[in-house]
């Protein structure tokens, strides 16, 4: 279990904690991660992520202390989404590292390939961005749309490299 997770026993007996702790619970489960994310905050491809979750943190902690625990359940289902969207990039970014790995090697892996991004497509569109400040997932599907198309014509280098390409567009949008 993550550090991050709530302990299901704890979210079982949550109904049990006195209604005047129950702030101090959530908030202790809330900034559990603002360590880690101010850490990661420093490393390319993480920062700006890293740096709408810490605010997002503040922001629902703000919603807390205020009582607005409605707004505050509306943050947090939006960092719920934006750690879904960015587990989405890992494995896009996995699959990029494959491609390159067959291309190098010269072997042929595209229908698994081609699998991959269908999957991993209907993981990025199910992501809901109510919310996010900059919106992509529509995008992105359309990288990996053209990156699928690419992959169609394989095994010529040139359609493989286009492919890559796309994915590599898409990547950059995360």
């Amino acid at each position: 279990m993550s550090r991050f997770e709530l302990n299901l026993k704890q979210v079982s007996e949550y109904h049990r904690i006195p209604p005047q702790e129950r702030l101090r619970v959530i908030k202790n489960w809330l900034n559990q991660p603002v360590s880690w994310l101010k850490n990661i905050s420093r490393i390319k491809g993480f920062a700006q992520w890293a740096q709408y979750c810490l605010a997002d943190i503040e922001q629902a902690n703000l919603r807390l202390d205020k009582n607005q625990p409605q707004k505050a359940l509306e943050i947090i289902r939006r960092l719920k989404e934006a750690v879904r969207l960015k587990y989405g990039q890992f494995r896009l970014n996995e699959l990029l590292l494959k491609t390159g790995f067959d291309l190098i090697n010269g072997e042929n892996h595209w229908s698994m390939h081609q699998t991959s991004i269908a999957s991993i497509g209907e993981y990025i569109s199910s992501v809901d961005e109510t919310g996010f400040v900059e919106p992509v997932c529509r995008k992105i599907l359309e990288h990996l749309a053209i990156g699928d198309i690419f992959l169609n014509q394989a095994p010529r280098p040139k359609a493989i490299t286009q492919a890559r390409e796309a994915l590599r567009q898409a990547l950059a949008l995360f």
